[in-house]
């Protein structure tokens, strides 16, 4: 499950104080409308998105006397669009989205960062005793992946091919009912590879330390900017900001969001760092558009 996934109950906490801007609506607050793409929840059965929403919900009524509401957009433009025009108060962006997001909206401003388990980052694995040099030596090999990737792992995993392919592809991509069925497969020589991110190559790592030692990491992509909460510039008071940013920064000594941060694999949230614009315009050059969107049928 995505760490954008473990939040709801951590986003509740963080709703402290929220308030739009302007006195006309200052003497009772809105419905605070959040909104996380699909793209977060990849893999994960809405019944179960579902049931994060109803704690959330519960709790943001709790701390704040606040109700909230979430909406899905289908993927991290939309979003962007919709908070542009004022229908989505807040919104959470991987890093690489916002960086996405923020090319076509200067405006939208990251308000605090999640701090995850490990640094967000892919790894391209081989066999220990792999001698290829890069993953164009495949072309004529198959590839097992889990069922559920991360889009990030699919970005990196298409930018090696455009490298080193150069638009050949492998025989066949089997589909592994797990992550470790796919690591599986490379060590058992049903594959030649697989692509996985930190921090599940680092469980598998704690828990499987010796079937760990069978396995070759022939390339790993850079880190990837951690998921950012955003707004659009001007349309919160400052003060109201800043209450926000303490109650995300404060959950890790929450009695209730410490629990939750514990089980969701995730360290707390953390002011934005100084550097953040700057990792997010090169990752921007790495990966320069998001996935082609499907069209809509909508009218």
């Amino acid at each position: 499950m995505s760490v954008i996934c473990r939040m709801f109950g951590v986003l509740g906490l963080a709703a402290v104080g929220l308030s739009l801007s302007g006195s006309a609506r200052a003497a009772e607050p809105p419905i605070v409308e959040i909104g996380m793409p699909k793209s977060l929840f990849q893999g994960i059965p809405k019944y179960l998105i579902d049931l994060g929403a109803a704690p959330f919900k519960k709790m943001m009524k709790a701390n704040t006397g606040i109700d909230g509401n979430l909406q899905y957009p289908e993927d991290c433009m939309m979003l962007a669009d919709k908070i542009n025009e004022g229908k989505i108060h807040l919104g959470v962006f991987q890093g690489h989205e916002f960086a996405w997001a923020k090319k076509k909206y200067p405006d939208l401003m990251p308000i605090a960062v999640a701090s995850p388990m490990q640094p967000v980052q892919v790894f391209f694995l081989v066999k220990w005793d792999c001698e290829a040099k890069n993953i164009g030596e495949f072309k004529n090999q198959k590839i097992s992946l889990p069922p559920v990737h991360r889009d990030y792992c699919e970005l990196y995993l298409a930018k090696q091919k455009e490298l080193h392919m150069k638009g050949a592809t492998f025989t066949e991509t089997i589909k592994a009912i797990t992550d470790d069925d796919a690591v599986q497969d490379v060590i058992d020589g049903k594959s030649a590879c697989t692509v996985m991110d930190g921090l599940k190559l680092k469980i598998y790592e704690n828990i499987y330390p010796g079937k760990f030692k069978n396995l070759k990491i022939l390339c790993q992509s850079e880190v990837i900017p951690n998921t950012c909460i955003a707004i659009k510039k001007g349309e919160l008071d400052p003060r109201t900001i800043e209450k926000f940013q303490r109650a995300l920064i404060n959950a890790s000594t929450d009695a209730i969001g410490k629990p939750m941060l514990s089980t969701w694999r995730l360290k707390g949230f953390t002011a934005v760092p100084v550097d953040y614009d700057e990792q997010i315009k090169v990752i921007s050059k790495i990966y320069p558009t998001p996935p082609t969107r499907p069209a809509s049928v909508e009218k």
